[in-house]
């Protein structure tokens, strides 16, 4: 893709020299993902500040707004605005708002469509208040990089007494600290624990892991076979954070009804593995789950899963797979003395 001026060298950026900056509009074009929106933020308009390319970039904003991906639109028309806004700073661009007149009118047009409703309203404010912090409303433009002396030192604490405990308690599970873990009769287990990451930007930043434990595994574990503490793997990520992280004040309303949303729906997600071996044996065979969540080879999980169910063709076939792949492997012939033991 031609992006105009012809000479992007001549522009900067937070980190340098614009002359690469076409080249990564041409793979965001190509490859949409929230981790390249982060770094064209964190280019164009980190900590608040603007730079000359950074309006150099809005026709192509202008381009990505009429996208059919709805979460591509959000990113750039409040990446457009939060530049446009900032307009004024010191930034050796010249008359932005003159040489780019009709592109500011036409983004400022296509925010107003976008927001028209509470909820996007909410998306939209949601964005920017996690890429530039408290400083998100101070045109001005903070001195870089922003750091915050106000940072509450409970604030994790807080999230998890107010808003997680009272959410996964309904539901079942019990409390260790940061930790909450539903324990079946049958002794299969779903965990949730929230853990501090600190970036010193909001009140509370942290991450959500999540994980769910079959009894089965508890035998194999004690037998000195390796093998993972949990057969899935989970960190409940903010949709607009590439660091899967949590990060929002702790009076920001709108967000934390985000967050218990997730954790909701993460809540539900795991009653239901637990709720039933057969729910989890579902998950792990169906290929279409997404790979990063189970945490290790299929056929390997589905035999940790499934020995203590009894013999099966389907977990044979997944030690068999599991002894042509790694030969040394010692889970097979460890569950074949287990079902021999129990037959």
């Amino acid at each position: 893709m031609n992006h105009q001026p012809a000479d992007w060298s001549t522009l900067r950026h937070a980190h340098g020299s614009a002359g690469g900056l076409p080249d990564i509009l041409d793979r965001m074009t190509a490859e949409r993902g929230p981790a390249h929106w982060d770094v064209l933020w964190s280019m164009l308009c980190g900590g608040g500040i603007v730079y000359s390319a950074s309006f150099a970039v809005l026709p192509w904003l202008l381009d990505q707004t009429r996208s059919e991906d709805p979460d591509g639109v959000l990113q750039a028309v409040t990446l457009a605005g939060a530049i446009i806004a900032r307009a004024d700073q010191p930034h050796g661009a010249g008359d932005v708002r003159t040489h780019y007149a009709a592109e500011i009118e036409q983004l400022l047009a296509r925010k107003r469509d976008l927001v028209q409703t509470l909820v996007e309203q909410d998306r939209h404010d949601r964005l920017i208040r996690m890429k530039l912090g408290r400083n998100w409303a101070d045109p001005a433009g903070p001195t870089y990089p922003v750091e915050r002396d106000d940072l509450r030192p409970n604030a994790l604490r807080a999230v998890v007494s107010d808003h997680m405990a009272p959410l996964l308690k309904e539901a079942g599970f019990a409390r260790s600290g940061p930790r909450f873990t539903l324990t079946t009769a049958s002794g299969d287990q779903a965990w949730i624990l929230a853990h501090r990451f600190e970036l010193g930007e909001y009140d509370a930043e942290f991450h959500v892991d999540s994980g769910v434990r079959p009894s089965s595994l508890d035998a194999v574990k004690e037998a000195k076979v390796p093998i993972g503490d949990s057969v899935l793997d989970q960190r409940m990520s903010d949709p607009w954070d590439s660091l899967q992280m949590w990060k929002f004040d702790l009076d920001d309303t709108a967000t934390i009804a985000i967050f218990k949303d997730a954790l909701r729906d993460l809540r539900d997600h795991l009653a239901h593995l637990v709720a039933d071996r057969q729910n989890l044996l579902a998950l792990l065979r169906d290929p279409a789950a997404r790979v990063r969540s189970i945490s290790g080879p299929r056929d390997r999980l589905l035999a940790v899963s499934s020995y203590d169910l009894g013999p099966s063709e389907e977990l044979e076939t997944a030690l068999r797979s599991i002894e042509q792949r790694n030969p040394s492997d010692r889970l097979p012939a460890w569950i074949r003395q287990q079902l021999a033991a129990n037959s």
